[in-house]
């Protein structure tokens, strides 16, 4: 099912992000669809959200009795969380990690590798310093993701 491949395949983007792969720190964990709050001693860690998918368009096929092809639109939400070292770093290292998410995504363009036709990000959230520790820091991203999805091909 495409839906699950976008979904393995952010994460396995997110789970590169480590000082061996060039960028600032290592990434501990990547949750899908937690029903947990994130712990201190898991961070830095990414929850992902899975929205459903909706159907944006039908192509259709000579004959009634052939499966569809659907064009869709899924939505993403990612929550990055973050301890800095000290509550006056908790701004610059959240969008320190906020770029390392968006350079591991959006690594090879918009199309996580051909799986999908286009991946936007449509919004940021505002900075979250949840009462869980004094410099935690977190913060929102969401992702559209368009795709094709043959029916003939599950």
């Amino acid at each position: 099912m495409k839906r699950e491949n976008l979904v393995v395949e952010i994460m396995k983007r997110l789970y590169s992000i480590k000082t061996a792969n060039g960028y600032v720190f290592d990434i501990s964990m990547v949750v899908r669809n937690p029903e947990n709050e994130p712990e201190i001693d898991h961070m830095p860690m990414t929850n992902l959200f899975e929205f459903p998918e909706i159907t944006i368009d039908e192509t259709k096929r000579r004959g009634a009795s052939q499966p569809p092809i659907y064009t869709k639109e899924m939505t993403i939400v990612l929550e990055h969380w973050y301890v800095s070292a000290s509550r006056g770093e908790t701004t610059k290292d959240i969008y320190k990690y906020l770029s390392s998410a968006r350079k591991a995504i959006f690594q090879d363009g918009i199309t996580l590798g051909r799986l999908c036709s286009g991946v936007k990000e449509t919004e940021i959230s505002r900075v979250y310093r949840p009462p869980v520790g004094n410099n935690v820091v977190g913060i929102g991203q969401v992702l559209s993701i368009h795709f094709v999805e043959d029916f003939a091909n599950l």
